[in-house]
């Protein structure tokens, strides 16, 4: 966002930026409310669209953007990717970044230990029972993608809208099974760690060779972004799922609606979302575009050693969470009743039970209409 904007400046002279960071638990639990008092530009996960839009926090691109471009952008989408960010027919931010849940792994490593790439979830807990050399990030919200994965993997999407039950009761307790296995696989430290801290883990060490579920970052593929090289690959689905299903996230660039700068706001966003900026200048400066032609774009490819060759296939298939203004608060109070269950103290049933009730408590919001599933 940093190269982007200035080169922007280069040719708009009267406009200048200022970009804070904030942690990946903000960006995906903190307040849009706080961020859309404060700046012009917001970079945010797509399950706060709804609440950005009911709430008037934030520009409708359709109404001040040409449709010409809004159609380019969904026919350029990364999979899934510009979907996400429409809701009550109208569209609240740019898909600029795509990502979902896919595998890591250290290739020189690997080739050590010749040792084949885990192609499901079987294979991944025999990989890791023979080598001891498996993560996967295990806090709460990652469990919970976790979860959701495995649920669309197996052919059941989770929390639909028109449903009461987060998943059947076969399918989640075959999930959560699934996910006891998993993390008594890699271990329990993993409970108090996100995809950043695994990645940074396998990268900065010799101990661990991979991962079956995060959420991937190109930047680690890069050579020379860490003191060792990682490589991406397709999810290892449960044995004949394929890499169906992994929980779709990303980011997208959103206007807020208090913005004294809309105009100048919404033409960089419709430039550094562009395909022309998205597989030149944003994936040269380290960005994980959101258009597919950047995807497929060779270069972008040779860059990212072969990043988003060899994850496109599960993006494609992307299962992307139910558009709804309470999801961001049913996925805290949901991977916190994940963790009780991981670490002993919550059954299969009483998990699953509160689930449910969590999510029949936050879908029966009045204010949600109760048919928009993107």
């Amino acid at each position: 966002m940093v190269a982007t904007s200035q080169a922007f400046t280069e040719r708009h002279e009267d406009v200048d930026f200022i970009w804070d960071r904030r942690s990946l638990w903000a960006f995906g639990e903190g307040s849009l409310a706080d961020l859309a008092e404060q700046y012009d530009l917001i970079v945010l996960d797509h399950p706060w669209v709804p609440h950005g839009a009911d709430e008037r926090l934030l520009v409708p691109l359709d109404k001040d953007l040409p449709a010409e471009w809004i159609s380019a952008q969904a026919a350029d989408s990364a999979g899934p990717s510009h979907a996400s960010y429409l809701y009550r027919g109208r569209q609240w931010a740019a898909a600029i970044d795509a990502a979902c849940e896919v595998a890591a792994f250290r290739p020189d490593l690997m080739e050590e230990l010749g040792w084949a790439l885990p192609k499901t979830y079987e294979e991944v807990l025999e990989l890791a029972a023979v080598t001891g050399a498996v993560l996967a990030p295990f806090n709460n919200i990652d469990a919970l993608s976790h979860f959701f994965t495995l649920c669309a993997n197996q052919g059941e999407p989770p929390i639909q809208i028109g449903n009461d039950q987060v998943v059947s009761r076969e399918m989640g307790k075959q999930v959560l099974e699934q996910l006891r296995r998993l993390l008594k696989a890699v271990g329990t430290q993993c409970l108090d760690l996100n995809p950043i801290a695994v990645l940074n883990r396998m990268a900065r060490g010799a101990k661990y060779v991979y991962c079956p579920y995060t959420f991937g970052y190109s930047n680690y593929s890069r050579e020379g972004y860490q003191t060792s090289q990682l490589a991406f690959d397709n999810l290892p689905g449960v044995a004949g799922c394929g890499s169906r299903g992994a929980v779709l996230g990303g980011a997208g660039l959103a206007v807020s609606a208090r913005s004294q700068h809309k105009t100048q706001a919404l033409q960089y966003l419709q430039w550094v979302a562009s395909a022309q900026c998205q597989r030149t200048l944003y994936v040269s400066s380290g960005g994980q575009p959101g258009s597919r032609s950047a995807w497929e774009d060779p270069l972008a490819n040779v860059l990212t050693g072969q990043f988003f060759a060899s994850t496109v296939d599960t993006l494609r298939q992307a299962f992307v969470r139910p558009i709804h203004r309470n999801l961001p608060p049913f996925q805290t109070e949901a991977g916190a009743l994940l963790r009780e269950y991981l670490i002993g103290t919550a059954s299969e049933v009483d998990t699953l039970t509160a689930l449910d009730h969590a999510w029949r408590r936050l879908r029966a919001d009045p204010r949600q209409p109760p048919d928009l599933l993107p």
